[in-house]
């Protein structure tokens, strides 16, 4: 009996030993000062000790989730000041924390919508590191060339084995990333890999087989439509095309492939090339391969040229100073009188307006990617006044409540100008159908620079 009364007095004695208590009054007060981490290293420090212990379990999951939303505060303000590899390092903090707090089944909300800003900022950093190895090895600065590898290799366990006394190591760790870009769904981040690495770094079979996978899952065959002339343009349209095609076409020779519009000329009736019926086009072209199509229209076109030989006649005034005498006076008085003149302006104008609506539609889900309507006018002019008599006695207007008009600085300056050459009708067309060219270019390369 004596040993049988000793074990409960032995375990009491142990229990008010116990730091529970201790550090639960600890965690308390520091989460009243809104120490939320220390508040949250407390009740951890518990369920370390008794991982049974429900109040504890309640305060960390509350202080934990304040705990990790300020961890992840941190991590978005180091990504809006693009301080990836810093960001990347908190994101993974953020991480181990989490999984720390797991490890005593306590369970914290993790904001998953950070990840992708976190693999943003990983791809971020191992492209600019690309391009940094790129100009060190170039300048055969191979030490530097090493550490940016070593910096790299903490984040992304792939580059771990990678050196630069082995380039081919390099290779392939870069195109092992790229294959985890390409699983992710993230084909065209791993084709900008592939290519920066490509460009400096010896090939393996692995990198040129990834490749050749990576550009299939890319191709994107396109064709233009036949553009709707709705208004006649003088040869605008013809222009517009050939510039759209020759660009469209170097976007990404790699990826996209420009269908020749005589290709497709058996698949579509006339009647359906110009429709607006986006379902039989695109099931039609879909049938022959294509994915995506082009349709131009042509809305408006207007040419407007002002090219007078003789100038126009305006009428102004003309100052002189005449002798009246006062009979209150004894000499002359000298007065200011105006007589209507004459004077010449020759005004030259040439003006191009036009208007085009453009839409790429997806063959796939039959469903416009880009729709727009731009319109845009290309102008040159010139305007310059004539005049016989003295410039400083002419005047626009006649004197009003006997004051003296004010001279127009800006209408003087015209007089006497030397006439200029305006620009063409025809340059205008090019630069118009260029203006044109790379406004479409700039909807479009948002999407067919993506996945």
């Amino acid at each position: 009996m004596k040993y049988l009364l000793y074990f409960p007095i032995l375990f009491w004695g142990l229990f008010a030993c116990s730091p529970v208590n201790s550090y639960l009054k600890k965690g308390d007060a520091c989460y009243q000062q809104m120490d939320y981490d220390q508040a949250a290293t407390y009740y951890y420090n518990i369920l370390l000790l008794d991982s049974n212990q429900v109040i504890a379990k309640e305060a960390l999951t509350k202080t934990g989730n304040l705990v990790l939303i300020s961890k992840f505060s941190r991590f978005g303000h180091l990504i809006s000041e693009n301080r990836n590899q810093e960001a990347i390092q908190q994101y993974l903090n953020n991480k181990r924390y989490f999984e720390k707090v797991k490890s005593v089944h306590v369970y914290l909300n993790w904001p998953s919508m950070y990840d992708g800003l976190f693999e943003d900022a990983k791809f971020d950093l191992v492209s600019q590191t690309l391009d940094n190895l790129k100009t060190d090895i170039s300048q055969h600065k191979y030490d530097n060339a090493e550490q940016l590898i070593e910096q790299i290799a903490p984040f992304e366990t792939i580059f771990a084995n990678a050196t630069i006394t082995r380039l081919a190591t390099c290779s392939d760790a870069f195109a092992k990333y790229a294959q985890q870009l390409l699983l992710q769904g993230k084909a065209y981040k791993a084709y900008q890999i592939i290519k920066k690495s490509e460009a400096f770094l010896p090939a393996s079979p692995f990198s040129k087989s990834l490749q050749e996978t990576v550009l299939q899952s890319l191709l994107k065959r396109i064709v233009i439509l036949p553009i709707q002339e709705q208004v006649k343009s003088s040869g605008f349209i013809k222009i517009f095309s050939q510039t759209l095609q020759a660009q469209l076409a170097s976007i990404q020779p790699d990826i996209i492939q420009l269908i020749p519009a005589k290709q497709i000329e058996g698949v579509l009736a006339d009647s359906t090339r110009h429709s607006n019926q986006i379902e039989p086009i695109s099931q039609a072209l879909l049938k022959n391969g294509i994915q995506l199509y082009l349709q131009v229209a042509l809305n408006e076109y207007k040419e407007t040229a002002v090219n007078p030989s003789q100038p126009d006649s305006l009428n102004g005034y003309a100052a002189f100073s005449q002798q009246s005498q006062d009979k209150e006076k004894p000499l002359p008085v000298a007065v200011i009188r105006f007589k209507p003149v004459k004077f010449g302006s020759l005004k030259k104008l040439n003006q191009i307006d036009v208007r085009i609506t453009y839409r790429l539609v997806d063959c796939s889900s039959q469903l416009p990617i880009v729709e727009n309507t731009i319109a845009l006018n290309q102008v040159d002019s010139f305007q310059s006044y004539y005049y016989n008599g003295d410039l400083n006695q002419l005047y626009e207007q006649l004197p009003q409540n006997k004051q003296m008009p004010e001279r127009n600085l800006a209408f003087y300056e015209q007089f006497n100008l030397v006439g200029k050459p305006l620009v063409s009708l025809s340059t205008m067309q090019l630069e118009l159908a260029q203006k044109f060219v790379d406004k479409c270019l700039e909807d479009l390369e948002i999407y067919l620079k993506q996945d």
